[in-house]
């Protein structure tokens, strides 16, 4: 099994010093990438605001200019529009620094646990008696914290 482990750390070695520069699209590359950084880092920050777009509605994110280097300068503001392992999640995905990024295990268990406690705080709430009409709300984000808040 390490010696097979070894073989992909090598060609994953190999395909990241062989990245050409000129593939990918602006929108969604990293800065440390762009300063041919290629890594797994660059990876996650990809997948991080490609997140960020999808949870912000933001249409069309910049390939350039003031907007671009805001959404690679760490400073980000999280989004109240989902649950906070998922803002946690992507401000954490798109950190400037490579170094500071989740890497993709750590993400899955992360959110592995951020399930486990959602599904204990569904359990926990359901085992209480009922509450009037009035002040009972149905809450998606409970049952799946990556959910978009209503």
């Amino acid at each position: 099994a390490s010696h097979r482990a070894l073989m992909i750390e090598r060609r994953l070695r190999r395909s990241l010093n062989a990245w050409d520069e000129q593939e990918g699209d602006a929108r969604y590359l990293s800065r440390d990438l762009l300063d041919a950084h290629p890594s797994t880092a660059a990876d996650i920050f990809s997948f991080g605001i490609m997140l960020y777009e999808i949870v912000s509605g933001e249409d069309g994110l910049p390939g350039h200019g003031a907007r671009w280097d805001y959404l690679r300068s760490g400073r980000v503001t999280p989004l109240s529009s989902c649950s906070t392992h998922l803002s946690s999640l992507i401000s954490t995905a798109m950190s400037a620094g490579p170094e500071a990024r989740p890497n993709a295990q750590q993400i899955l268990i992360a959110t592995a646990a951020a399930r486990v406690d959602a599904a204990n705080e569904a359990m926990a709430m359901a085992a209480k008696p009922p509450q009037q009409p009035s002040q009972t709300s149905t809450d998606a984000t409970t049952a799946a914290p990556w959910l978009p808040r209503a």
